[in-house]
């Protein structure tokens, strides 16, 4: 879980902060703000990453 064939196929899996399989609540949320990133350029992600301490989405 918490791939897919591209992220797989680089060793790379979708983790919560603490190191666990992603909540269906945090995928929700995951979604839902690749999709407004994506409406408006990118801006969200880059956004959201300047105020993460870890520098994460």
């Amino acid at each position: 879980m918490g791939q897919t064939i591209g992220k797989k196929a680089m060793g790379i899996a979708l983790v919560s902060e603490d190191g666990y399989q992603l909540q269906d609540s945090q995928s929700a949320l995951r979604c839902i703000v690749m999709c407004v990133d994506g409406i408006i350029f990118g801006l969200a992600g880059v956004l959201l990453m300047n105020q993460s301490a870890h520098n994460q989405r």
